[in-house]
């Protein structure tokens, strides 16, 4: 093939096989790739030539994946062929995870991020002090999403209102009730806001994780 290290490599994967008898027709524009069948999905390695939101080469792909009613997920750009597997998993971890069809792994860097972190660590014990407060007097994560959205959004009513989609004094409420169980000002401080930001995250990952295993 000639190809070295040091080249630029990528990898698409898809949710199911292209058909077969469509998969070389609709990944001819993907010039000097290599593609596959596997565990039922279609991978493509990409060689010299990468790709990025909006640009037309994922323009193209989404045009096909919405024909074949498919999903796609794309890695990190790497330059070495034995990290193949690494990122065979970042396609596959971001694969249906975007709103469109084409979703890219570099979105969803800090959710990944968290799911290994929690797969190995008792991740709950390294929360901060003022989000596990919270998260004793939160049962369903309500508050910790609202509180994340609020730090998120900048403290803008309208924008985080919106992000949670509920009314204006239904976010007046919520916010009332977690400075009645722990110090905004505390939460907003910016030499810990990053801290807690985070926490949250981990926290809020975590209710919807025990949801998800309840339901099974």
């Amino acid at each position: 093939l000639g190809w070295k290290k040091g080249d630029a490599y990528q990898i698409i994967l898809t949710d199911t096989s292209l058909p077969e008898e469509n998969l070389a027709a609709s990944l001819v524009f993907l010039r000097g790739s290599i593609y596959s069948e596997m565990n039922g999905r279609t991978a493509v390695i990409l060689h010299g030539v990468t790709m990025e939101r909006d640009d037309a080469l994922a323009e193209r792909l989404e045009i096909i994946l919405e024909k074949e009613n498919m999903a796609a997920g794309v890695s990190a750009v790497f330059y070495d062929l034995t990290e193949a597997a690494d990122h065979y998993v970042q396609a596959m971890t971001a694969c249906g995870k975007g709103r469109g069809r084409l979703s890219f792994y570099v979105d969803h860097l800090s959710d990944h991020m968290l799911e290994v972190f929690a797969s190995e660590y008792a991740s709950l014990y390294y929360l901060h002090p003022l989000v596990r407060k919270l998260g004793e007097n939160d049962p369903t994560g309500i508050l910790r999403e609202t509180l994340y959205q609020y730090i998120l959004c900048g403290r803008s009513y309208r924008e985080c209102a919106e992000a949670l989609c509920i009314q204006k004094p239904s976010l007046k409420y919520r916010l009332d009730r977690i400075r009645d169980i722990v110090p905004m000002e505390e939460c907003l401080d910016p030499v810990r806001v990053l801290d807690v930001l985070l926490s949250l995250k981990i926290s809020i990952r975590t209710v919807m994780t025990d949801r998800k295993q309840k339901r099974l």
